[in-house]
């Protein structure tokens, strides 16, 4: 039994062991996993199971200093993690992976850092109408700067994010800062994107309704976007999510549609206002008949349906005329603009 179980935080957990054998260890990892196991949670007529990877590494055979000793078992724990969540993974330097999980683990670092620090910020770049020419709304993408000033962009940290569990703290993060940025800015509405932990995190609904209330800002100048991969692949939670936060009044769209699915059936199940299509289907219509096919069909579709159009990576003149030939609503990029500062926006 251990002597000491602290949090880490997040969802990390560490017991010590004081003057126990290895043996004692590898019996007390699977004496945690056996009682993990045992745990379920009924909510809203769902039974969850609930399952621990553990990572092991022995004091001083692996290591003498704290900071070894933890980045040891913490990569002994994203290993165990590799292997199939509910086990446990003793550390070796001859882990195959090594090499991967401690760019994880530099990673997981910086992230940490950057929220404790304050080096997360917002860009935006705007959505404008096509037939208008004026900005329909502005959508917020997150980046992150280093300890040396440098911006990083999200598809280097996410991804580590989602696995480490710090993506709920950059969810409410996201949701915070952009609700700041609705107060500061009367005439602004704002399209932020939500990833895949968010389906499952209960917190979401509650941060955001806390927000709204805090903030007194009307729920219709904020929309949420979500990957069509993501929405068909929870399916059932996105659409009770999506659901949720309409009922408060805020707008949802379909994002990188037609990299997945792009089915009829789908778009029909989920309650989505808005229909991105990705920038895949757009950046060579005036040479790909194939696309605009795609992109026709789509539009006249999402309007039969009542629902608004917007293309991705707009650069040009000649896709922009196109598109509006088509019928699309809204077109985003670097015709427009880049991702910039409020300030700039």
């Amino acid at each position: 039994v251990p002597d000491l179980v602290a949090r880490l935080g997040g969802d990390e957990f560490a017991p010590v062991l004081p003057e126990a054998s290895l043996d004692d260890a590898l019996d007390c990892a699977e004496a945690v996993q056996l009682a993990i196991r045992s745990i379920s949670v009924r909510e809203q007529g769902r039974q969850h199971r609930i399952s621990a990877s553990i990572g092991i590494v022995a004091f001083p055979s692996q290591g003498r200093e704290i900071a070894e000793l933890m980045a040891s078992a913490d990569l002994a724990m994203y290993r165990a993690k590799e292997l199939g969540r509910g086990r446990w993974h003793l550390f070796s330097e001859r882990d195959p992976v090594r090499e991967q999980l401690d760019a994880r683990i530099l990673w997981k670092e910086q992230i940490a850092e950057a929220l404790r620090e304050g080096r997360f910020e917002m860009h935006f770049q705007p959505i404008i109408g096509i037939r208008t020419g004026q900005r329909c709304h502005a959508e917020a993408l997150l980046r992150m700067r280093d300890s040396h000033g440098e911006l990083i962009l999200p598809d280097r940290f996410i991804p580590i994010a989602e696995k480490t569990g710090q993506i709920q703290a950059i969810d409410q993060w996201i949701l915070t800062h952009a609700l700041e940025s609705l107060t500061e800015h009367a005439g602004l509405e704002l399209a932020i994107n939500l990833s895949a932990n968010a389906m499952d995190d209960p917190t979401i609904l509650v941060t955001l309704r806390r927000l709204l209330d805090q903030y007194r800002i009307e729920p219709s100048r904020l929309s949420f976007e979500i990957t069509e991969t993501v929405a068909i692949n929870s399916l059932s939670s996105a659409t009770r999510l999506m659901l949720s936060i309409k009922e408060l009044g805020c707008r949802f769209a379909l994002d990188d549609f037609g990299t997945g699915y792009a089915s009829y059936a789908y778009l029909r199940a989920l309650p989505v206002d808005d229909i991105k299509i990705d920038g895949a289907f757009i950046r060579e219509l005036p040479n790909n008949r194939e696309d605009r096919i795609f992109v026709k069909a789509v539009t006249d579709m999402a309007h039969e349906m009542g629902k608004r159009v917007i293309a991705e990576f707009v650069d040009t003149d000649e896709v922009l005329e196109i598109l509006r030939e088509i019928g699309v609503d809204c077109a985003q990029g670097y015709l427009f603009s880049r991702p910039v500062p409020l300030q700039e926006l």
